[in-house]
């Protein structure tokens, strides 16, 4: 998490719209690879299977 603050005080200087946008990007792009990295995860605990519903 260090790594998601440091990048987000690196966009304070900017205007305000724009920092907005990138602040919400970073936390999107944040959330997907979260997301994708407990999916594996998932996948992996139950030997290979697909888990059914999320």
């Amino acid at each position: 998490m260090k790594a998601f603050h440091a990048s987000t005080c690196v966009y304070a200087d900017m205007p305000g719209e724009l920092t907005g946008f990138l602040k919400h990007l970073v936390a999107v792009l944040t959330l997907v690879r979260v997301a994708s990295a407990v999916h594996i995860l998932l996948v992996r605990l139950m030997g290979q299977r697909e888990p059914a519903e999320y």
